[in-house]
């Protein structure tokens, strides 16, 4: 009989977005968070400041939209993206805001698409308490989500562009979209809506985009239109930028994935999508696993290539 660790099925229960996550803090967040909770327009969230932190130097942060069937602890406690902070210095802020039985941003809504819509403004005014409170490098602040959480960092971005620099999208759809789970705009369409949503604040981030080719929940088809709509966007923002989408192939520890290059400029990165192989409906890296078809950290990282991609000054 197959037997399986402790961890694995942890994995599996908690990377799965209609799982819910088993919570298992890990052992930075436990000897070294100082962590504060700030709430606006409904949108509550907590904060995770690295030990390193001097009150001195400004230090990156990090922004974590969580899926549906999931909380912004479960979320936590699933990426383990709080090691990586810890590790490299930034603090992480986990939003949460939903009120539905799903537990789903609902970012094809309205609701969730303009600049002062009560969520996206509620995440703002949190963002800006949090630079208020404590020295943040406003050249480095991102937004990652996953799923329901990509939806909404997508939209944040095209109705903050302002105050976000980076963005992981984790099997999210494009701005835009008026359905929850099938992509129903075409990139070209969503391009025109990202560019008039963001209006005079437009300008060029970092866009990373991560999918399973195991996905049932989101079709892989959606982060091709989130990606190819953010390199028109920036296309449209400087001509400059080259949209010939390249792709390259490659394996971390047995794990095989395609990445692809659909915006740069001047030799640097800006809308970057891997397809990863075997990975499921789930956030690539932290406490998945095999069992679950996700992927660990072990094998690729999203949590660590996110902050390799968008911790680099923007020309």
């Amino acid at each position: 009989m197959t037997r399986f660790s402790t961890r694995s099925i942890r994995g599996f229960v908690c990377c799965l977005v209609l799982a819910l996550a088993i919570p298992v803090v890990p052992v930075s967040a436990q000897m070294t968070a100082r962590v504060n909770y700030f709430t606006s327009n409904s949108v509550t969230s907590d904060l995770y400041i690295p030990s390193s932190y001097n009150g001195v130097n400004p230090i990156p942060l990090m922004v974590m939209a969580h899926g549906c069937s999931q909380t912004k602890t479960t979320f936590k406690n699933c990426t383990l993206m709080n090691d990586v902070a810890e590790e490299k210095g930034f603090a992480t802020l986990y939003i949460d805001g939903v009120t539905n039985i799903a537990m789903c941003w609902e970012y094809w809504h309205a609701k969730t698409q303009s600049r002062t819509a009560q969520v996206c403004e509620g995440i703002a005014n949190i963002v800006n308490k949090v630079k208020t409170e404590y020295k943040i490098d406003s050249n480095n602040v991102w937004l990652g989500g996953f799923s329901s959480g990509a939806g909404l960092a997508v939209n944040m971005a095209a109705v903050y562009p302002d105050m976000f620099t980076g963005i992981v999208v984790a099997a999210g759809l494009p701005f835009g979209n008026s359905q929850s789970l099938s992509p129903s705009i075409t990139a070209a369409a969503s391009a025109a809506k990202i560019l008039e949503a963001a209006g005079t604040n437009k300008r060029l981030i970092r866009v990373l985009v991560t999918h399973g080719s195991w996905d049932l929940t989101v079709p892989q088809d959606a982060s091709v239109r989130v990606s190819s709509a953010f390199a028109t966007v920036f296309k449209s923002i400087d001509p400059n930028v080259d949209t010939t989408v390249t792709s390259t192939t490659g394996s971390v520890n047995g794990t095989a994935h395609t990445r692809y290059v659909y915006a740069k400029l001047n030799g640097e990165e800006l809308v970057v999508y891997y397809n990863v192989t075997g990975l499921t409906h789930g956030w690539m890296g932290g406490s998945g696993s095999d069992y679950s078809h996700s992927v660990a950290r072990g094998a690729i990282d999203a949590n660590r290539i996110a902050y390799d991609f968008f911790y680099k000054p923007l020309q």
